[in-house]
């Protein structure tokens, strides 16, 4: 009987020295990967102290485009309107030259060809 109970107090403390053994590996495991992030807190931590005030820079510089552009928006829209018309006397000044030209007799060059093709200057 006392064989049984040595055998198996000795059985169960094989069990438990594993299992010591497994959570001493564990607890290294867990003590890397904590400083891992203790590290990866630290910088970023730097990195993301200057974040707010990047982003109110940000926001004030889109306000500020925002701003200009409402204020360069008429402008547009008046260079835009003269471009047009620019456009229209451009088209009403070449079709009222072609009516005039067509009116007329052509006129004489002032290039005559030559024998050999070329042209020469009257």
């Amino acid at each position: 009987m006392i064989t049984i109970v040595l055998a198996f107090n000795t059985i169960v403390a094989c069990l438990c020295f594993i299992v010591a053994w497994k959570v001493w590996r564990l607890r290294g495991v867990l003590s890397r990967v904590a400083d891992t992030l203790l590290i990866a807190e630290k910088s970023t931590r730097v990195f993301l102290q200057e974040a707010p005030d990047a982003i109110y820079r940000g926001q004030m510089g889109v306000y500020q485009i925002r701003e200009q552009h409402w204020q360069l928006k008429p402008q547009l829209r008046n260079a835009r309107q003269i471009l047009g018309l620019i456009r229209w006397g451009q088209t009403f000044w070449l079709s009222w030259l072609g009516s005039m030209r067509s009116i007329k007799q052509p006129r004489k060059g002032l290039y005559r060809p030559t024998r050999r093709g070329s042209t020469r200057l009257r």
